[in-house]
């Protein structure tokens, strides 16, 4: 979770059920509720990702986790939208 102070909203991404059922769903709270936001592209379903808020650029930052056995190296930006995947130069 990372708390988006442009917003003032707290970003949620990912979840799981048990040992081996990642989720990959992004849910935002306002403080009242939390809404689910079905967007796409989207981050993997994975567990032990990072969240960070940049407040220079006005957002969550997601790096890495794994699911599966798979290890991500990836990352993605949320921007209160939608999700981005930013790739190196």
């Amino acid at each position: 979770m990372a708390y988006d102070a442009f917003r003032r909203r707290v970003l949620m991404f990912g979840g799981g059920y048990g040992s081996s059922v990642a989720f990959g769903d992004t849910w935002e709270w306002d403080g009242v509720d939390w809404i689910q936001h079905s967007v796409s592209p989207s981050p993997s379903a994975r567990w032990g990702h990072a969240l960070a808020f940049d407040d220079r650029r006005g957002r969550v930052v997601l790096f890495g986790g794994f699911h599966a056995g798979e290890l991500y190296a990836d990352v993605w930006e949320w921007d209160g939208a939608a999700w981005e995947q930013i790739l190196p130069d």
